[in-house]
């Protein structure tokens, strides 16, 4: 199945992590959150595998920054160009998280989160 990819670029991490989730009316349709390290910025990007239109929410919570909360939405097809829909420069120290909503088009929303306080193994 063609796949998208949603990015939203934020702080330095080390190696990659990745959380996977599905919508629970249709699990065959998972989402997986992944982050990764690219030069001095961390990316976190959202890869979904169905061919239908989706709308994606983004909120990025940061502590310590002069912007503490980012809103953002897309509505975005399988096979589109990346999207980056944030960017913070942030300090590393304050941590972060990210809540995505998600929403197949004909189906309920559900959230996806992150947090630079999460322990999730690196995928390899």
């Amino acid at each position: 199945m063609p796949s998208m990819l949603l990015r939203i670029a934020t702080l330095l991490l080390p190696g990659m992590m990745m959380i996977s989730s599905a919508h629970a009316a249709d699990p065959d349709r998972p989402v997986w959150l992944d982050v990764r390290t690219e030069g001095n910025q961390a990316v976190i990007s959202v890869l979904a595998a169905w061919p239908e239109k989706v709308r994606v929410e983004v909120d990025l919570q940061i502590a310590g920054a002069s912007t503490i909360h980012t809103a953002n939405r897309a509505e975005l097809r399988a096979g589109a160009a990346p999207v980056t829909l944030s960017r913070a420069a942030i300090d590393a120290r304050k941590g972060w998280s990210a809540r995505l909503s998600v929403q197949p088009q004909g189906m309920e929303p559900y959230q996806i989160s992150r947090s630079s306080n999460e322990k999730i193994p690196a995928a390899r």
